[in-house]
């Protein structure tokens, strides 16, 4: 039955929301729904159209925005605070999903002074 994936689903993508400025292995996201690694995985692509990792990458480069948008804290201090390994790592990332640079993003989207 679908309601019976959706409920470990469900428990691993609030582990991610909990955790995700912390590392997160595929490991702990399946062990949060109570599955193994493989149906982890069969879960976020049968449901999310995505693998559970690039799941909580999308997911910290949204939760990110908001300090980017809203803020002049820099970009490392982001970048960590958000989970990422530091912020060329960060930046790269960035780029790839959106396009621009996080600078760039900050500029054209941010807060007006």
């Amino acid at each position: 039955r679908e309601s019976d994936e959706l409920v470990p689903l469900m428990a691993m993508i609030c582990y991610i929301d909990a955790h995700y400025a912390s590392r997160i292995t595929l490991a702990a996201i399946a062990a949060a729904g109570a599955c193994c690694k493989s149906k982890c995985s069969l879960l976020f692509r049968k449901y999310l159209h995505d693998t559970p990792i690039t799941y909580v990458t999308r997911f910290r480069l949204r939760k990110s925005l908001v300090p980017l948008l809203d803020s002049d804290r820099s970009i490392t201090d982001i970048a960590y605070e958000h989970g990422f390994g530091g912020a060329s790592y960060y930046c790269e990332t960035f780029q790839k999903y959106y396009g621009i640079s996080p600078l760039q993003y900050r500029k054209t989207h941010g807060i007006r002074p």
